[in-house]
């Protein structure tokens, strides 16, 4: 029996809230920002506003900030006391929802100069839907064809069809509905260690039944920089995503997804020199690398070899083993490695 998503009563936070709340975390991005702020500014109206959630940062973004509200845009600045980490921010950014839709735009992405009018032309078609992901260059770089809107409703659909986790993962390709977010923010705080809390809000709901999804050709923003983060710390983190769906099938289709959406450089086995590297950087990187390959190897047999060294490395890290392994390897007296095949 599906169950509804429960009806928000308004509460004084909740009134004359836009339909378009669009967040923007930031820290020490002045000006990325800045251009962040030059695209979407002109396209607001009286129904959509901006809110910077600033996390303490220390260089001129408080002064890129000031410059856009003495334009008296609808902009709302927010600023942390003290830094409180991303997932935490993206956390706050969800708190700005109210009754009506939130985009959340870290400030390094690109907008399209007419997201806004696209945002409204997809939610018309989909008012009820608790999430919309749209296209985004991500998608190109995964080599994925999105050529028609898809509504999914429960844990099977979403596993099944889902066309990219990398896109999923993306914050800026998605628009969340309000009354979704408040019912479901307690799932995000909770899932904060995940590296994808507002993604585990999803998943809670989509399992339960509890709301639908639209992944759409639409697009209203690109993939901006290259990211600073750690990719090996947020792939080991988001492996606490896969346990939100029920076991069975629906899980491991779901892990697959995400273990393809891996860097190149997280996914090769054959790469031993690479391998021991990063097994020999030191005990947060041994024990993300066993994580990362019991994970691999649950999936894929060839990983078994990776995992063993992996677990070799912990178990004997204390007598310096690491390095003499790596000193080994780059000897030339283990296996030649090589070349990466992203199909791995």
């Amino acid at each position: 029996m599906n169950r509804q998503i429960p009806r928000q009563s308004k509460d004084a936070s909740m009134v004359d809230t836009p339909f378009l709340t669009i967040a923007i975390p930031t820290y020490n991005r002045a000006a990325s920002l800045d251009y962040t702020l030059g695209i979407v500014v002109p396209q607001l109206d009286s129904d959509s506003r901006v809110v910077v959630i600033d996390n303490a940062s220390s260089d001129d973004t408080a002064l890129v900030c000031d410059r856009y509200v003495r334009t008296q845009a609808p902009i709302e600045i927010i600023r942390n006391r003290v830094n409180i980490g991303a997932n935490a921010n993206i956390m706050r950014c969800c708190e700005q929802a109210g009754d009506g839709h939130l985009w959340i735009l870290p400030d390094d992405d690109r907008p399209h100069a007419d997201a806004v009018r696209t945002i409204r032309g997809v939610i018309g078609r989909h008012p009820g839907a608790g999430y919309v992901n749209f296209h985004t260059t991500l998608l190109e770089h995964y080599r994925v064809t999105r050529s028609r809107e898809m509504i999914v409703s429960n844990a099977s659909e979403l596993a099944t069809n889902l066309d990219c986790f990398g896109n999923l993962l993306f914050l800026a390709a998605g628009v969340y509905s309000g009354p979704f977010v408040a019912t479901h923010m307690i799932e995000g705080y909770a899932g904060i260690h995940t590296s994808g809390p507002s993604i585990a809000m999803l998943l809670g709901a989509v399992a339960r039944r509890e709301t639908s999804m639209v992944f759409t050709p639409a697009s209203i923003c690109d993939w901006g920089a290259p990211p600073t983060w750690d990719p090996v710390a947020v792939t080991r983190d988001v492996y606490g995503l896969i346990g939100l769906l029920p076991p069975g099938r629906p899980r491991r289709t779901f892990a697959e997804k995400l273990f393809v959406a891996f860097p190149p450089r997280l996914r090769r086995r054959t790469d031993f020199r690479a391998i021991i590297d990063d097994l020999a950087t030191g005990h947060e990187a041994i024990d993300g690398a066993v994580e990362r390959y019991c994970f691999a190897a649950g999936l894929r047999p060839g990983y078994v070899l990776p995992l063993v060294l992996a677990w070799l490395a912990r178990a004997t890290a204390t007598f310096g083993t690491r390095a003499a392994v790596r000193a080994i390897v780059r000897a030339g007296l283990a296996p030649k490695a090589s070349a990466p095949s992203s199909a791995d």
